[in-house]
């Protein structure tokens, strides 16, 4: 471990914590941003606007991004200013500001911290033009056992880093087959508009890989809380904060088909933080892609349990094990899957169920459970005879041992099937081995997407677009 300041990573008891930013500093000054706030939003043609944020290490010089507003005004030369602990005072900043880039930029030395601190930088009108976010020049501890790569150089990823101390190398394209690393990418590409590329480059790379999606779309603010991480971030889990992070705004999951295991959801049960696979060759030889939706910038430096879980998802990101799906074969009971209409059924589409393997004595090994799904989502009433319907379902699970039923939307036919044991006002079924998905959108939400695709994954059914057919099936 690299001597310096800690930023706490077991399990954190309320009352024990480290003391806040503010109370840090109170003896300088009371003016200090609080520790929860994100960056001050400003108003910019009458619409509120986040400023940009920076990091960086005490006493080391730093590019900090500045918002455009009207740059060109001043002379090129002219004298930034920083606002912090009550005062105002100006250093030497050349500021540039291109056409073709959606931010001014300007070269500064970092005052000397003892402490994470925010400053605010302003424009020559003493209006707020950026946020720096200054650490003392210390290391963050690390298990040097990780070893961590970026494929850009210039994004608020590397900048934290260099700024904390967290050791990170430049991508050359592949990691030593028997390192334990993880390759952090900024590109909006890798994640958002096609996971293949992304699967492509770790595994070619033999590394997993992280996707911070920083494409700039608005969206609802959300709080995290231990209690809504799973998955990788179960140990982040188990931590006990006085208060959730709030970011202002977060993107929503990409909506390319998929198996997703949610690390950190929100209130909804959407996924945060996930990790993502297409399983279109044997599900062992594909390396973990886990894909951050959260604009961490708003809340590291501020909030120790922030850098905290940023710290543990780097570290969990870089030690999750290859995707593990048994694929269980699926049958549908309505409707047939040869009526599937991958316009209104995109995600069962994309079940690539495993077919029974013959054993040396010819008896079909079906890898159980089987997984029986009923679709009654959509205005148009069951083709088929609701008491045979019934029969058909209550045989799935009372036939097999550990079979599971999804049943998807809902119809008044459902509240006579008693052995279901419905609970409409909590959206449930009391029938062992039946899981229910009550929204009954057809075509189905984006949202109601996501949730289909995070209960097959969990029943370890996988999934792929039409058009990646496994990899026994190209041959």
């Amino acid at each position: 471990m690299t001597r310096g300041y800690r930023v706490i990573l077991l399990p954190l008891v309320t009352g024990m914590v480290i003391a806040t930013w503010s109370a840090c500093l109170g003896a300088q000054s009371q003016s200090l941003l609080p520790p929860q706030a994100p960056p001050t939003p400003v108003k910019t043609d009458g619409k509120a606007v986040e400023l940009p944020v920076s990091f960086a290490r005490s006493g080391h010089e730093v590019e900090a991004r500045l918002k455009r507003f009207d740059w060109a005004l001043f002379e090129p030369e002219k004298e930034v200013k920083l606002w912090a602990f009550g005062r105002k005072w100006t250093v030497p900043a050349h500021v540039h500001a291109f056409g073709s880039e959606p931010y001014a930029w300007c070269r500064l030395k970092a005052p000397d911290v003892r402490v994470p601190t925010v400053i605010t930088i302003l424009d020559p009108r003493d209006h707020p033009a950026g946020e720096l976010v200054v650490y003392p020049d210390q290391d963050v501890q690390w298990d040097k056992k990780i070893h961590l790569y970026c494929s850009e150089a210039r994004g608020w990823f590397a900048q934290w880093a260099a700024a904390t101390g967290l050791p990170v190398d430049e991508w050359h394209g592949k990691a030593n087959a028997d390192e334990t690393a993880l390759l952090i990418s900024h590109s909006h590409i890798d994640i958002a508009l096609n996971l293949v590329p992304a699967q492509k480059k770790a595994a070619e790379g033999k590394v997993n890989l992280l996707a911070f999606s920083d494409y700039p779309v608005a969206n609802s603010p959300v709080d995290v809380l231990p209690r809504w991480m799973s998955g990788g971030m179960s140990e982040t889990g188990k931590e006990h904060w006085p208060r959730p992070m709030h970011f202002t705004r977060h993107v929503e999951p990409f909506l390319e088909i998929a198996n997703r295991w949610a690390w950190v959801s929100d209130d909804r049960g959407l996924p945060l933080v996930e990790q993502v696979a297409i399983i279109d060759h044997p599900a062992a030889e594909i390396r973990p892609v886990v894909a951050s939706y959260l604009p961490w910038w708003q809340q590291l430096g501020r909030n120790e349990y922030a850098d905290a879980t940023l710290l543990a998802l780097l570290s969990a990101s870089a030690k999750a094990a290859p995707v593990e799906l048994k694929g269980h074969p699926v049958g549908f009971i309505y409707p047939p899957r040869e009526k599937l209409d991958p316009k209104d059924r995109p995600v069962l589409c994309a079940i690539r169920s495993v077919e029974p393997v013959i054993r040396p004595e010819q008896e079909p090994d079906y890898n159980p459970p089987m997984i029986h799904i009923m679709d009654l989502r959509g205005k148009d009433k069951p083709a088929a005879d609701p008491d045979e319907l019934s029969k058909a379902c209550r045989a799935s699970v009372e036939g097999q041992a550990a079979a599971v039923l999804l049943i998807l939307g809902d119809d008044p036919m459902l509240d006579e099937w008693i052995w279901l044991k419905l609970d409409r006002a909590k959206k449930a079924v009391g029938r062992p081995g039946v899981v229910w998905l009550s929204d009954d959108e057809l075509p189905p939400s984006r949202e109601n997407q996501v949730r289909l695709m995070l209960t097959l994954t969990e029943l370890g059914v996988p999934l792929a677009p039409r058009d990646q057919k496994p990899e026994e099936e190209k041959k």
